[in-house]
């Protein structure tokens, strides 16, 4: 949709109150389908996309939570998922952000697992 496009480089930070808002209100996927509104294939299609949604707005928390203030959009989270040079470049910008300034050994310890995540 949308929050994945590239004509609209809003950076996730900036947008994800209002991505968050919007994500809630999608059905969950063990909701019956309502009658004459969709395919299983297109319902199946609704929730495969609010999975990656739901994923990459858990990255987009982590961040905010844990003020690194990547210049990121939902489109830029998406390429990452598939394309390599992509990924490692986040991962670079990432580092480069949490290292411009002392951290102590106890956050990279609690952080790490998020940084698995990420």
């Amino acid at each position: 949709g949308a929050v994945y496009s590239d004509d609209q480089r809003c950076r996730a930070l900036d947008i994800f109150e209002s991505v968050d808002a919007m994500y809630t209100v999608i059905p969950r996927a063990d909701v019956s389908i309502p009658d004459g509104s969709a395919t299983a294939e297109h319902w199946a299609k609704l929730h495969r996309q609010a999975d990656e949604l739901g994923e990459h707005l858990t990255c987009v928390e982590l961040l905010r939570d844990n003020a690194i203030n990547l210049s990121l959009s939902f489109a830029d989270l998406r390429r990452g998922c598939i394309n390599e040079p992509m990924a490692v470049r986040s991962l670079w910008n990432l580092f480069r952000v949490l290292g411009a300034r002392y951290r102590p050994a106890l956050f990279w310890r609690s952080f790490s697992p998020k940084l698995t995540y990420l």
